[in-house]
């Protein structure tokens, strides 16, 4: 209410555009994002992770590049900041968001977690092992590999350095089957969740962990050409053994006059995909301007049920330029309309609330893996609306529902089961 009080303040008495004002009342998200951010106590939160979304609007700058960016319209920072600002307040509250001294049941043994991490990690290679024998994509096959990341959580929380160190190889060895951004992310984010919840960082330990963050960070950026590289039919051990520098994205913007870049090379391409979403997504709002009446914020339920190929066309969303993401805003926009769209950012602020809550208040590897991809999705709402356009948040939680289901009812089936013995075995 402070910084919205000085934004009116400075508008009426200095006489700033309306623009200008909106730039300090995204600040004001910002720096709400980082203060609640820091209330929580830990460095995964949902206040940090959303924080990269006003930061990518605050950067924008139409200079960078007259070919990939256009400049934005008041509107379109408008509706921007009154959707991030709707999040945060269905994500916010009263008291930290993880307050409270419920630990939820365990279904599993603590003893059994190295046996279960095995299993789910199995579970998740299924996919993989059906395309290498039958040649085709397995149905539902992105689906069972969600596993993976429950396998990850369940290995970090027994602690064994062992354990966890074969776990790390096999994470190394399945990024030569191929790179995905995405894909990668999700094991760095399920990796840095399940360690910080499960070790305890203080002093020395706490520096070590920054450190380590920071330098994993930092090898994401340098290895972000990588996917582009290996869509030519490349392979990683060629791009590692001397294919980077003969093959560079950057070197093709810089070269070609369509980027005025004066910064680090390395950080041209993050910051073209940190800020041409909000290109995109007035792009959006200019010419595509249909409404979908919610065929968007059902799209997860309507793949659940195979029936979203049916809807395909109305799922397509055209960019401005190569650069093809739209921000988490695009597609709450094509359902609801302008103010409409805060219904869904609320709607998505609610259901990260609740997986938050459940990950704080337990130990259980289920609600680890939860919310570790709920915090991917959270990370990209700069990028794109991934609850909807992918809607692994609410598949993980699915699968894990269903697989502490399953050990429950075999559990009751097994203590019921009588104990028969044969009269003559006895004798």
């Amino acid at each position: 209410m402070f910084f919205l009080a000085g934004a009116g303040y400075f508008v009426f008495h200095f006489g700033f555009t309306n623009a200008c004002a909106l730039k300090i009342f995204l600040l004001s998200l910002l720096v709400y994002c980082l203060y609640r951010g820091k209330v929580e106590g830990n460095w995964t939160n949902p206040y940090y992770l959303f924080a990269l979304t006003p930061i990518s609007l605050l950067i924008y700058s139409a200079e960078i590049s007259t070919e990939y960016m256009v400049p934005l319209k008041e509107g379109t920072i408008f509706i921007a900041s009154i959707n991030m600002a709707t999040f945060l307040i269905a994500l916010g509250g009263s008291k930290k968001l993880g307050s409270g001294n419920v630990e939820k049941d365990i279904t599993i043994d603590r003893n059994k977690f190295k046996s279960h991490a095995v299993i789910l990690l199995l579970i998740s290679l299924i996919p993989t092992f059906f395309k290498a024998f039958i040649g085709t994509e397995m149905p539902f096959g992105s689906v069972i590999a969600l596993f993976y990341f429950p396998a990850i959580a369940f290995a970090v929380s027994t602690k064994s350095g062992r354990f966890i160190l074969f776990f790390l190889c096999v994470v190394l060895l399945r990024l030569f089957q191929g790179f995905d951004k995405t894909g990668l992310l999700f094991i760095f984010v399920t990796v840095i969740v399940s360690v910080e919840k499960y070790f305890s960082w203080k002093g020395r330990s706490k520096k070590r962990f920054l450190l380590g963050l920071l330098a994993a960070i930092i090898g994401f950026l340098l290895l972000f050409e990588l996917r582009d590289y290996l869509r030519d039919g490349r392979s990683v051990l060629s791009y590692f053994s001397g294919g980077r520098s003969s093959y560079s994205n950057t070197e093709y913007y810089a070269e070609n006059n369509v980027i005025d870049w004066i910064g680090p090379r390395s950080l041209m391409l993050p910051y073209m995909y940190l800020t041409t979403p909000w290109t995109n997504f007035q792009f959006v709002m200019e010419t595509q301007n249909i409404r979908t009446f919610g065929l968007w914020f059902f799209k997860p339920l309507l793949g659940y049920l195979m029936l979203d190929s049916r809807f395909a066309n109305y799922y397509v969303l055209n960019p401005y330029s190569s650069f093809n993401t739209f921000t988490y805003i695009s597609v709450l926009f094509k359902d609801f309309g302008y103010w409409g769209s805060c219904l869904g950012s609320l709607m998505l602020g609610f259901f990260v609330r609740k997986v938050y809550q459940a990950f704080k208040k337990t130990k259980s590897p289920f609600y680890v893996a939860c919310y570790a991809l709920t915090a991917c999705a959270v990370f990209e709402m700069f990028f794109s609306n991934h609850f909807l356009s992918q809607s692994y948040p609410f598949t993980i939680l699915l699968l894990m529902v269903l697989y502490n289901k399953s050990l429950k009812m075999l559990s009751v089936k097994y203590q019921r089961m009588p104990l028969r013995i044969d009269k003559q075995e006895e004798a």
